[in-house]
């Protein structure tokens, strides 16, 4: 076993066991903590991602992390994707705020996860301190929006990188491909890898994600935490198409009415709908920040989520 191996297992561990709530018609919302004190995050993952995809390599000193599988998703209850509105998910969220009572706290997310932590933020104004969105999608259907974004839709849904949207293709191949032998704690990452390069030389998945199972300081630790989003995160097709067809209807809260701090991260080399979508987000949501990473695409983004939210807490948290 390699030494991130090692820090990934024990890094879970300390993740805490999975919890639950039960809410509207005796769903189960599925959430994991890691309570460092200080600062309370709720934090939501993307598509066909799931709770783990906000375990940090190195835990967020002072933080009082709570991330979520997201209805439908992980170990949360199974929903049929044209079943279950937004509106309904919301009051599920609302409820798992009340029952863990936070009362004073931050929320955020990642791509289809960034848009429930913006939605979070605007049913919320009078608890939710801060709200971190990276490469998150936007309200195509606000008044104020203007109507090239709904034209854009389309493309957003059929984008090659992992995370959202394409990503949701990736994983779902591999799911599909793996799934019967990865039951239960099953198998080491390196023969997951394994499994996962085979599919890759024969044309199931993108070539980008080559590179990202290759390369970077922490491949080891992101690729076991990749591997168990694709055992536990994307549980069926359900979740990947409830959150496409999210993306067709206008969102029940009012972005412009979000009372906190909103930190918008981007990767300036993401599509340019995605990066219109995120200009409409900081031009309509009164005290929004756009921040761009110039060498940062939607799926690379996914790796910077956490450093983000460090940044984020540290600047939320200074002296004014």
């Amino acid at each position: 076993m390699t030494h991130l191996d090692s820090l990934y297992s024990e890094r879970r561990r300390k993740f805490g066991p999975t919890k639950f709530v039960t809410v509207g018609n005796e769903r189960r919302l599925a959430y994991k903590e890691e309570d460092l004190g200080g600062q309370i995050v709720l934090a939501f993952h993307g598509s066909c991602m799931g709770k783990l995809s906000w375990l940090p390599v190195e835990p967020i000193g002072g933080v009082r992390l709570i991330s979520v599988d997201r209805m439908g998703s992980g170990e949360s209850t199974t929903v049929i994707w044209d079943e279950y509105s937004m509106a309904e998910e919301m009051v599920d969220i609302l409820q798992l705020v009340e029952q863990l009572d936070l009362r004073d706290f931050f929320v955020a997310g990642f791509s289809a996860g960034g848009t429930l932590a913006l939605r979070t933020a605007a049913q919320c104004p009078s608890r939710v301190r801060g709200c971190l969105a990276v490469s998150a999608t936007t309200d195509c259907y606000h008044p104020q929006a203007p109507k090239d974004l709904q034209k854009g839709i389309p493309v957003v849904a059929s984008g090659q990188f992992r995370g959202c949207c394409g990503g949701a293709v990736f994983r779902w191949l591999i799911t599909s491909a793996v799934k019967p032998l990865t039951q239960g704690d099953g198998m080491p990452p390196h023969k997951l890898e394994k499994m996962g390069n085979d599919q890759i030389k024969n044309d199931c998945v993108p070539a980008s994600r080559v590179k990202e199972i290759e390369s970077g300081p922490n491949v080891e630790f992101d690729f076991s935490r990749d591997w168990d989003d694709v055992r536990g995160g994307f549980t069926d097709t359900n979740a990947f198409t409830r959150d496409c067809y999210s993306r067709t209807q206008p969102w029940p809260e009012d972005l412009s009415k979000i009372a906190c701090p909103v930190l918008l991260y981007h990767g300036a080399l993401d599509n340019d709908v995605k990066l219109a979508e995120a200009e409409f987000s900081e031009r309509v949501i009164p005290r929004a920040s756009l921040v761009k990473f110039e060498s940062d695409s939607h799926h690379t983004m996914a790796t910077r989520k956490h450093d983000a939210l460090a940044a984020a807490l540290q600047q939320w948290s200074a002296p004014v």
